[in-house]
């Protein structure tokens, strides 16, 4: 049996994003042997991963293109994307708050530093322009600018779209496996593997698979990357919001979104 063609997989800004490319990567950009090179072709299987960000146009003009691809924070037509195999992570949305919070405010990429941003600038992570936010001010500048709590109730307005994509999704689908955030951490090469088999990767995709989820894990990332001072994943730990929502906030985060939490089964 060969694996599926198209092989999908979800998520949202800073819900194991980076990790599931590096994984990604180890297994689809190494190239395949001479004949299976030539048995692929065969079989009309594309080669190659791509992340999509957030662009969901492209992502559906090309992802047919590739072997493997993912895209972030919306909720995607599964029958425009037949035949395929897909996967799904979601992540408590306090903690993508508190997570997104600290990355934004050092302006960890290139439209946070934007000033005088619009939606058609933040198309690429489908963010929403917080109401608060000051004319010709950047959301790292605005961030780092006010108070912890003004700065997480702007992060709950920027993640609208995620958490609307999030309580739309259809978490039914026998052909997309649901995975949380908080049970991989810990035990991702149990969770890859889980996800391998349910989009019938080969013995050697496995291999190199388990292989690069086990090396370049959200706990071993973390540690490296405070020892050297560049941060990309502060802390994986979930349950941070505990600390650090406020009544304020969580006031916030449950007006705009009153049903999310029990949706996702985190209440």
């Amino acid at each position: 049996m060969f694996a599926p063609a198209r092989i999908l997989h979800f998520s949202y800004h800073k819900c194991l994003t980076t990790y599931y490319r590096r994984v990604a990567l180890a297994i689809f950009a190494k190239p395949r042997s001479w004949a299976g090179n030539l048995h692929a072709r065969l079989l009309g299987i594309p080669s190659g991963y791509r992340h999509f960000n957030s662009l969901a146009p492209e992502f559906y003009s090309l992802f047919s293109s590739y072997r493997a691809s993912s895209l972030n924070n919306h909720v995607v037509d599964f029958e425009r994307l037949r035949p395929y195999r897909a996967t799904h992570f979601v992540r408590d949305p306090r903690d993508l708050v508190v997570s997104g919070y600290f990355y934004h405010r050092r302006g960890a990429e290139a439209w946070c530093r934007t000033g005088w941003p619009d939606e058609d600038a933040w198309r690429v992570v489908n963010g929403t322009v917080p109401d608060s936010l000051p004319p010709g001010m950047s959301f790292a500048e605005y961030l780092s600018s006010c108070s912890e709590e003004e700065g997480l109730m702007a992060e709950i307005e920027f993640r609208k779209k995620h958490f609307d994509a999030m309580e739309a999704w259809d978490y039914s689908n026998p052909r997309c496996l649901e995975l949380r955030y908080e049970d991989v951490i810990g035990n991702e090469r149990a969770a890859f593997a889980r996800m391998f088999d349910h989009c019938g990767l080969g013995r050697d995709e496995i291999s190199r698979g388990l292989d690069a989820a086990e090396a370049t894990s959200a706990a071993r990332i973390s540690t490296r990357r405070t020892r050297i001072s560049t941060g990309h994943i502060r802390d994986p730990k979930p349950g941070q919001w505990e600390r650090m929502f406020t009544p304020r906030v969580m006031e916030s985060f449950d007006s705009r979104h009153p049903n999310l939490l029990a949706r996702l089964g985190y209440r």
